[in-house]
């Protein structure tokens, strides 16, 4: 092999090495600022979501469920989480 092609052959050995640790650093970043996939919260789904953003999803889903409570007397009062809290 010549002079050049071993130079080439090792910018491009770099360049590989440099490409595949972006991409590790990339993944491994991802990975520790997210939810895993499949993970649920009190049974809404939180996959692949920062903290914030999982958050702001259970947030908006909560106050949008009902509870109802039954009272001995036949009665029954519905209200949101929203309201009560």
């Amino acid at each position: 092999m010549s002079h050049k092609n071993r130079r080439k052959n090792n910018i491009l050995y770099i360049e590989l090495v440099v490409i595949l640790a972006t991409l590790v650093v990339g993944i491994w970043t991802f990975n520790s600022t997210h939810f895993l996939r499949d993970t649920t919260i009190a049974g809404i789904d939180c996959s692949r979501l920062t903290l914030k953003e999982a958050y702001n999803k259970i947030e908006q889903e909560v106050n949008t469920r009902t509870i109802k409570f039954y009272f001995m007397d036949g009665n029954i009062y519905e209200e949101t989480y929203e309201k009560l809290a």
